[in-house]
């Protein structure tokens, strides 16, 4: 396997993993939320404005990188590692 190959299958396999936290009902505080929501209400409500609306972007477009900001907002500022 080549290492643009690899890279790919990496990427496909991240984009899986969101996908699939984005449809469930558990947000990674281990709260509910709402299926296709990011985040529950109370992990997105701490989040500064300009992470919220990073969160709109596409999956393959900026979501992940968005995400990965958030997830570690939250850890360090607001619900610690999860």
């Amino acid at each position: 396997m080549t290492d643009q190959r690899g890279a790919n299958v990496a990427r496909r396999a991240e984009e899986y993993r969101l996908l699939a936290e984005l449809r469930g009902n558990i947000c990674r505080c281990g709260a509910a939320k709402t299926p296709d929501r990011t985040l529950c209400r109370a992990c997105y409500w701490s989040l500064p404005e300009s992470m919220r609306v990073a969160l709109y972007r596409r999956i393959g477009k900026g979501y992940e990188a968005a995400y990965a900001a958030a997830a570690e907002y939250l850890d360090r500022h607001v619900r610690g590692p999860r």
